[in-house]
């Protein structure tokens, strides 16, 4: 998809209200790939905008510099969508950059300002809370763009990685069952610190190694995980 050079730089915050617009419009955008593929296919793509912010996240953070070019397929699934028009497709596309863009701009210029964008759901009781299981979907939806540029921040800090996972994966939720919901809490919690910390650590490594230009391919969901546990990616991090 070619991206116009005047949506490339605007970083204006995205409102209260085109936040919500964007998020109708990702649903929108991942049922049509849904219906395009059929039911017992759906699209891999991200679908609302608690992932996507957590999969920004993991782009600007990436040791390895990503273009909109490099990422964006993996918004769409792959193949773009159907979009209903041209100006359908500026709209969505004007709202994702300027998300990233004023996403990177408070992560470079003010970083203990930052704060993931949680979804919200409704517990049996009617009561609303706060979640934060898409927002690690969508941050490890990003890492999969490059296994290898993160490696070495994954293997010197698991502890952190291992929290995404918890909330991210098939896996990770099954596991939480042996969690007292005290620390589950704790954990929640502390997901908007281990996002900064995580940026940080990105940085880090993409200083240290700058001829890193590999991107990894896009690992298949019957792949075995990269993570290493042994299971296939869509019953792991992919799932």
């Amino acid at each position: 998809m070619k991206i116009p050079d005047t949506l490339r730089t605007q970083d204006t915050p995205l409102s209260d209200e085109e936040l919500a617009r964007l998020d109708e419009m990702l649903l929108g955008l991942a049922e049509r790939q849904d219906a395009a593929r059929g039911d017992e296919d759906p699209a891999d793509c991200v679908r609302d905008v608690s992932e996507l912010d957590g999969f920004l996240l993991a782009v600007t953070a990436c040791p390895l510099e990503l273009t909109p070019e490099q990422w964006l397929p993996a918004v769409w699934g792959g193949d773009a969508p159907a979009f209903s028009s041209d100006a359908e497709s500026l709209v969505v596309l004007s709202l994702i950059l300027r998300h990233y863009n004023s996403t990177l701009a408070v992560l470079e210029d003010d970083i203990d300002n930052y704060e993931p964008l949680f979804a919200y759901e409704v517990d049996d009781e009617g009561q609303e809370f706060e979640s934060v299981d898409e927002w690690c979907i969508g941050f490890l939806r990003g890492m999969e763009l490059a296994w290898d540029a993160w490696t070495p921040v994954i293997e010197k800090e698991m502890d952190l990685f291992g929290i995404l996972r918890l909330f991210g994966s098939q896996e990770g939720w099954e596991e939480q069952e042996g969690y007292p919901d005290e620390e589950i809490e704790a954990l929640q919690d502390g997901i908007p610190d281990l996002a900064r910390t995580l940026f940080a650590l990105g940085m880090e490594q993409r200083a240290a190694t700058p001829t890193i230009r590999r991107l990894e391919p896009k690992t298949g969901r019957n792949d075995p995980c990269p993570c290493g546990s042994g299971k296939k990616f869509k019953q792991c991090c992919g799932a």
